[in-house]
């Protein structure tokens, strides 16, 4: 009902900031977007963690809420969203 046959959805990740003309990390915290850096240069939950100070727990946290505000649901597609719009060369900051 309603939907397109086989077809898979394209992804939605960050549609309505960039609709209008906004960057859709800029409703990030400062902490938010550090978390996601630190995600787009391929950390895990543990690696991000130590790399802020934070707890494994409160790392997925931070991603958990990053997701829910960027409307991603994959690490792939917030990394992504963050080299487009905010992190500039990810693999040279290593």
């Amino acid at each position: 009902p309603g939907g397109r046959g086989g077809e898979i959805p394209r992804s939605r990740a960050g549609q309505g900031a960039r609709r209008r003309g906004q960057n859709p990390l800029a409703g990030l915290t400062g902490q938010e977007q550090r978390v996601l850096g630190e995600v787009a240069r391929g950390k895990t939950d543990k690696e991000v963690a130590v790399a802020l100070g934070l707890t494994a727990k409160t790392a997925r946290n931070y991603l958990d809420r990053i997701f829910a505000k960027l409307n991603v649901h994959t690490r792939t597609e917030a990394a992504l969203l963050y080299a487009q719009f905010g992190g500039g060369d990810t693999a040279a900051e290593r």
